[in-house]
């Protein structure tokens, strides 16, 4: 579990920090891949920077899971059009069983 100790600090970051800092956190934590972030990361879909918010979705797409999945599900209805786009195209992508070459 690489990085599971520094979720609740990246999280704390993700809500309080600098807009830089708040974007490189949801990315590290989307790294990381720990359900435990995934309340953080919904919460910055509504960040007021959309860099933040780009960065949560993609963050949510990296993370397993039902909680990470319902929340990729309400990215795809974002009013952000980045996050928006980028939410359908996780959801479409998490809804389609991938195929693998042999």
């Amino acid at each position: 579990r690489f990085g599971a100790d520094a979720v609740p600090h990246l999280a704390r970051v993700l809500q309080a920090g600098e807009p830089a800092e708040r974007r490189h956190a949801a990315e590290a934590l989307g790294a990381i891949g720990e359900t435990l972030a995934v309340p953080a990361l919904a919460g910055a879909l509504t960040d007021p920077e959309p860099d933040v918010r780009l960065a949560a979705v993609l963050a949510l797409g990296a993370i397993p899971g039902p909680e990470s999945a319902a929340a990729v599900e309400q990215s795809a209805a974002a009013a952000d059009p980045r996050v928006r786009s980028v939410g359908r195209r996780l959801a479409a992508d998490r809804a389609t069983p991938r195929q693998r070459s042999r």
